[in-house]
């Protein structure tokens, strides 16, 4: 699973930069297409318990893991590869992983 999406994240880059795509074209893109392949399937597949949740919970959640984590996340990574392209973008934030192993403080 972890090369799967490694491949897909080179490729996405690749192609964001040659095709010269927008940033936030290439978000609203992966949005709609993650929406529709995947919430369907899931929720007919009897495990999410999304009707049961509270309004409020949904709500705060969609803005903290919709707008924050993935479109702000999206529209950087896609800016960074149209400045820098794909092999700076990509050595730039695969090297930001083990730093943070290495902590000023004991866990």
């Amino acid at each position: 699973m972890f090369l799967s999406a490694s491949l897909s994240w080179a490729v996405y880059g690749v192609l964001a930069r040659r095709w010269r795509v927008q940033p936030l074209q290439a978000t609203a893109v992966i949005g709609v297409f993650c929406l529709v392949t995947y919430w369907p399937p899931y929720l007919l597949s009897g495990h999410s318990n999304l009707l049961e949740a509270p309004l409020a919970e949904i709500v705060t959640q969609g803005v903290y893991q919709g707008l924050l984590a993935v479109v702000v996340a999206l529209i950087t990574y896609t800016r960074a590869l149209q400045i820098l392209g794909p092999n700076l973008t990509t050595t730039i934030t695969s090297s930001r992983r083990p730093s943070l192993r290495f902590r000023p403080f004991p866990c």
